[in-house]
């Protein structure tokens, strides 16, 4: 199902930036299995979110403003893709005045799964970044020592470097 989507998205024609841009966006949703942002209490979809995560304007998919092709697109989008039925769903829940308890629980469950999710992301992006500062760091040092080497020899003098480990004979 989701090639076909593919499929019928890559014959969607796409001549403006961002119109390109929207597509490469749709392209990476159904490969990922994403649907449209929806906005709350509505079911319509979040042009704002959708022009954000896609790379432009809001304006762009503004029926008076926005180019054909990309507003041609963003209606197949809706029609073919779908809205998140969840982030409805969830708006519904939350704006009930008897909310479904079972239904809360199970929206809360998913978002502490998610905070624990992006929490570990966190974790390893720091750990990667520390490492890399580090690194960044010994290339630092290295490159001074290289610059002096470099303007000792410019001033005529010999350089003999040693391995930490080689003994002077």
């Amino acid at each position: 199902m989701d090639q076909n989507k593919l499929t019928q998205l890559t014959l969607q024609t796409a001549k403006s930036n961002n119109a390109m841009k929207l597509v490469a966006f749709l392209k990476s949703a159904i490969e990922n299995g994403h649907k449209l942002p929806a906005r709350k209490n509505t079911l319509d979809v979040n042009k704002s979110l959708l022009a954000e995560l896609a790379g432009f304007d809001r304006q762009a998919l503004d029926e008076e403003r926005g180019a054909k092709d990309t507003i041609n697109i963003l209606n197949w989008a809706i029609k073919h893709i779908g809205l998140d039925s969840g982030l409805v769903h969830e708006s519904f829940v939350r704006q009930s005045d008897s909310p479904d308890l079972k239904a809360l629980k199970k929206i809360l469950d998913k978002q502490d799964r998610e905070i624990h999710r992006l929490e570990s992301l966190l974790l390893r992006a720091e750990a990667k970044n520390n490492s890399l500062v580090y690194e960044i760091k010994k290339l630092e040092r290295t490159l001074s020592q290289k610059n002096e080497a470099d303007a000792y020899i410019s001033s005529g003098y010999k350089i003999v470097l040693f391995d930490d480990f080689e003994e002077l004979s």
